[in-house]
């Protein structure tokens, strides 16, 4: 897969701490989705890259429009 090999990516497994950060967040996104990608993004301190408007106006992560 391009993704695997490319250097620039790197896949995140879902971890217990992420689990938990997940269960901590569940009421502050509607989309279970977008859950997860803030909850991973908060335990491994990145910023996001998003145009979406749900995670933008949350002020949970850090993110670049």
């Amino acid at each position: 897969n391009e993704l695997d090999s490319n250097p620039i990516f790197r896949i995140l497994p879902i971890t217990t701490e992420i689990a938990r950060e997940v269960a901590a967040l569940r009421d502050a996104l509607r989309d279970p989705g977008d859950t997860a990608i803030v909850a991973t993004a908060r335990v491994h301190h990145l910023w996001l890259l998003t145009s979406d408007q749900p995670i933008i106006d949350s002020s949970l992560v850090p993110v670049i429009e």
